[in-house]
């Protein structure tokens, strides 16, 4: 029976052998503890190995979670590209055609891009504007509209890109 004092925090250990007993005592003396600090230090040490590898293994979980994030915005960001440009060419079809007669609309985005200055090549505008380098009709309504601005005397083809003239 334990001491009053320490009633309430005792735990019996049974070993499965009196041989494992001494050499659980041995190990214990040669690392300068008794039995008792010995046993409560080797399931220390168990309990944070077992937390070390839960928080690795939760790591791991996170770092795949975020992986699997990213492809799905990365996917998602072409879809939307993809949709700004079909919004493109659907607001701007006009400025597809050869020779339109008529009023058009001109994009608004395009138009604060070049007024914000500076020289803007087609590739630079392509991505502001959020259109699929790859659709050609898209690509076509934007050279129309800046054709259509240079013929204004607005804007100019320079050899590094597409200028606002003040």
């Amino acid at each position: 029976m334990a001491r009053s004092d320490f009633r309430g925090r005792v735990l019996s250990v049974y070993f499965a052998s009196p041989a494992m007993l001494q050499a659980w005592a041995d190990e214990a003396r040669n690392n300068g503890l008794n039995l008792s600090r010995y046993i409560i230090e080797m399931a220390e040490r168990g309990r944070n190995k077992i937390e070390k590898k839960a928080d690795r293994l939760n790591k791991i979980d996170q770092s795949q979670e975020i992986k699997k994030l990213k492809e799905e915005l990365h996917i998602k960001s072409k879809l939307i590209d993809r949709y700004e440009t079909e919004l493109w060419n659907l607001r701007h079809k006009e400025y597809a055609q050869e020779n339109f007669l008529g009023s058009r609309a001109m994009s608004a985005e395009l138009l604060k891009l070049l007024k914000k200055g500076g020289s803007w090549p087609g590739s630079d505008l392509l991505d502001e504007l959020h259109i699929d380098p790859s659709n050609s009709e898209a690509i076509k309504i934007l050279m129309g509209q800046l054709k259509s601005l240079a013929e204004f005397g607005l804007v100019t083809e320079t050899s590094i890109g597409w200028k606002w003239i003040k």
